[in-house]
């Protein structure tokens, strides 16, 4: 068994067996987006911004059948309204070849140094996968087509929703595959074993996007 790196221009590549996979957003940073200290500032807000833990419902109970309910967004480094980072970040930021250098150990963090944005089990990873690309096609061309939100908080497809509405390029999604090559037991055998695979690193790692 072996895990396999594909971008989404090669997700036709992948493999067609059973398996587990896990999206990734890429976090490079180009050049331009390294040019001074407040765009390197602006590109890592964005990612920030694509990668923030979804919204907490909470509801907690007390004495005397005291209720309390709200909701709880995730405070991350983009959040701050100073729009600056710690004092060593800023610190790195302000000359060009730390930045470089800071851009090409950032780059390099997926999959080993991230938190994956969707975990999935298939039958068939290549046809799963193609439906995780045509569902994201689908609803960036609603988008496109004018302001409507309508259905969006209630479609199934999570992961394709939540790409569209943060903003995330295509160019920036990798997904890691590992698929069951092993013949000694029957296929339902070995799509039970992808699945309890599948549930555990979703409790273990609960990834960004998750659907369940």
């Amino acid at each position: 068994m072996s895990i396999q790196d594909f971008r989404w221009e090669d997700l036709d590549l992948t493999p067609e067996g059973i398996g587990v996979y896990a999206w990734y957003l890429d976090p490079i940073l180009r050049p331009a987006d390294l040019a001074d200290p407040q765009s390197t500032r602006e590109n890592l807000s964005r990612l920030a911004e694509q990668l923030k833990l979804p919204r907490f419902d909470v509801k907690a109970r007390g004495h005397l059948s005291l209720i309390l309910e709200g909701n709880l967004e995730h405070a991350h480094l983009a959040s701050e309204s100073s729009g600056e980072f710690s004092q060593l970040v800023e610190s790195v930021l302000q000359n060009q070849t730390k930045r470089e250098v800071f851009a090409k150990i950032l780059g390099g963090a997926v999959p080993h140094l991230m938190a994956p944005l969707y975990i999935g089990v298939a039958t068939n990873v290549r046809e799963r996968l193609r439906q995780h690309r045509q569902e994201i096609d689908h609803f960036r061309k609603l988008l496109r087509s004018g302001p409507k939100e309508v259905g969006f908080e209630d479609a199934k497809q999570r992961f394709a929703l939540e790409v569209v509405r943060r903003g995330i390029p295509s160019r920036r999604l990798r997904v890691f595959v590992s698929t069951i090559l092993q013949e000694q037991n029957s296929s339902e055998e070995n799509r039970k074993i992808a699945e309890a695979v599948e549930t555990i690193l979703n409790r273990l790692f609960y990834p960004i996007m998750g659907r369940r």
